[in-house]
């Protein structure tokens, strides 16, 4: 037990070949299956049980995300050192992840992120979280260090959730409703979102709120901590 430090119950769920997504809170033990109706029954009961399903590093060149799933509650944008992994390329993908509309254009966000040159891992998982956010997924960005050495760094990056206080519910609620930014560092730099709705000088929603349709709004960000700014 502690004063300072929060333990969440996690796990890792997946596998190398179609890729591996963080559970954040499971109450039950989760099949593991390659069938892509079940492994979306299995976020579904998750998040049913008050918990978080994430994607984890998907554009890793060695365990890309090949399930598909059509809602997810997170993903994970940035996995250790931003340049320190090297790209996924199209050809890690299978075959299926090649398919192009009539346009000759690629159809899956994955394959799109994966054909995108000059970025590493986790630019094209920014890319991949940018594109399904395009499409209408509601999906919190998050980072992690995945750390299994000394010689990597805990908390590089670290993900940053507003919650309303300091409990295991407050902070998967707030992953859940996307309340989030990721950061280099815990000393790094840090972002606060907020929005002024009728734009008249009273802030009415912190970051991820709901903005009425119609209403002028000003949106505001506060950057804290910025080396020689």
């Amino acid at each position: 037990s502690s004063k300072k430090v929060l333990v969440i119950p996690a796990m890792e769920w997946g596998d190398e070949k179609n890729g591996v997504a963080l559970i954040y809170g499971p109450r039950t033990m989760p099949e593991l299956t390659e069938n892509r109706i079940d492994a979306q029954g299995v976020v579904y009961r998750v998040q049913g049980q008050g918990g978080v399903f994430a994607i984890a590093h998907p554009c890793f060149p060695t365990m890309p995300w090949q399930r598909g799933l059509s809602y997810v509650n997170a993903i994970e944008v940035w996995c250790r050192s931003w340049n320190g992994v090297p790209p996924l390329a199209l050809e890690n993908l299978a075959k299926e992840y090649g398919l192009r509309d009539k346009n000759g254009k690629l159809v899956y966000s994955i394959a799109l992120a994966a054909s995108t040159p000059r970025l590493s891992a986790n630019g094209q998982a920014e890319l991949f979280w940018d594109i399904e956010m395009n499409r209408g997924l509601k999906a919190a960005p998050i980072g992690g260090s995945l750390s299994s050495s000394p010689k990597v760094p805990i908390g590089e990056p670290v993900t940053y959730v507003y919650a309303e206080n300091k409990s295991v519910a407050a902070i998967l609620d707030g992953l859940l409703r996307g309340r989030t930014y990721v950061a280099k560092t815990p000393s790094g730099p840090q972002v606060y979102f907020q929005g002024d709705v009728l734009a008249n000088g009273t802030v009415d929603v912190n970051v991820s709120g709901v903005v009425p349709v119609g209403a002028e709004t000003d949106f505001i960000v506060n950057v804290v901590g910025v080396k020689g700014k």
